[in-house]
């Protein structure tokens, strides 16, 4: 099981309230790139977001919230565009203005798929 810092899972568990937020308020959103992958967001990414919103306190503690976890940073948070693209943790900082918990979770999950041994 792959283990994460209280201040990425908080990063993550944000950044999935306001994808929820905004999948729930699909008519309030201006038409663009973003709208479309909001609507995009299917019924489980969606189920697995808010459960694992809803039980961010047991990310590094139960399998299962640990798996939709990181399928989730995977799928709704892009970082596995990234991975698909072999795309380096400076590489992705360079074209993502985003906060650093980012990065860190992004350079956790690229170690995991290159087998690279991690703590």
């Amino acid at each position: 099981m792959l283990k994460f810092e209280q201040n990425e899972i908080k990063f993550a568990a944000d950044s999935f309230a306001n994808l929820v937020k905004n999948k729930d308020n699909l008519d309030s959103l201006e038409e663009g790139h973003y709208k479309i992958f909001i609507e995009g967001i299917d019924d489980e990414s969606y189920s697995n977001m808010v459960t694992v919103i809803e039980n961010a306190d047991k990310v590094n503690e139960d399998y299962g919230i640990n798996k939709m976890f990181i399928d989730e940073l995977y799928n709704s948070l892009a970082m596995g565009y990234w991975i698909d693209a072999d795309q380096e943790v400076e590489q992705v900082r360079e074209l993502v203005d985003i906060e650093e918990e980012y990065f860190t979770i992004y350079e956790k999950l690229l170690e995991v798929v290159r087998g690279e041994d991690i703590e």
